[in-house]
């Protein structure tokens, strides 16, 4: 039970509680403060700009777009800029390799041609089915290519379950020879990658 003290110090009840009921329209006249303009959608403080408000603007990030007003009529330009060189948009050859352009000049060439100075080593990774004669296979078919002896060839093995890889580095000496290995390469059934 309240005392009297709280009584007198609080001369007005305490507006939208449970006990006591809204304040009359006598009573808003005599406090201003408390009149809010109930027929509108929004409080007379959110229109007097009192409570800052911003403008969300999402998640993603900014885009700059240049605008042009010119007699009502609103033009929005968007440089986009291609690549010679798209991963997603590949250009081949008559015979089906991937060909890549001089970013300088233009000039289309097969990748292995424009990108690798020759004589150089060369590094192939296999993966392939893991028997006991795949690895030594292997080795002795990058050596034929290469016109080498199996002992001038550097290799690495790595096993992991049903399948094996092996790195072989593998002195090339023209672009020919190369496209020649991976053709190779390839033929052998036990071959699932090459790169």
């Amino acid at each position: 039970m309240p005392s009297d003290d709280n009584a007198n110090t609080n001369s007005q009840p305490i507006t939208g509680s449970f006990f006591n009921p809204v304040p009359s329209e006598e009573m808003d006249q005599t406090n201003p403060n408390l009149n809010l303009a109930m027929d509108s959608p929004t409080p007379r403080i959110l229109d007097s700009s009192q409570i800052p408000v911003a403008k969300m603007t999402g998640f993603g990030s900014r885009t700059t777009t240049t605008t042009t007003t010119t007699e009502e009529i609103t033009f929005v330009t968007k440089k986009i800029t291609k690549t010679k060189n798209d991963v997603n948009n590949l250009q081949y050859d008559e015979q089906g390799y991937t060909l890549y352009s001089n970013e300088q000049t233009g000039e289309k060439a097969r990748v292995f041609d424009a990108l690798v100075q020759y004589p150089c080593e060369f590094d192939i990774k296999i993966v392939g089915a893991n028997d006991g004669t795949f690895v030594m296979e292997m080795i002795q078919l990058v050596a034929t290519s290469c016109e080498v002896t199996t002992d001038e060839i550097k290799w690495r093995e790595r096993v992991n379950g049903k399948w094996t890889s092996i790195t072989v580095t593998a002195p090339v000496k023209t672009s020919a020879m190369l496209y020649e290995l991976y053709e190779t390469i390839d033929a052998d059934s036990r071959v699932r990658f090459k790169f």
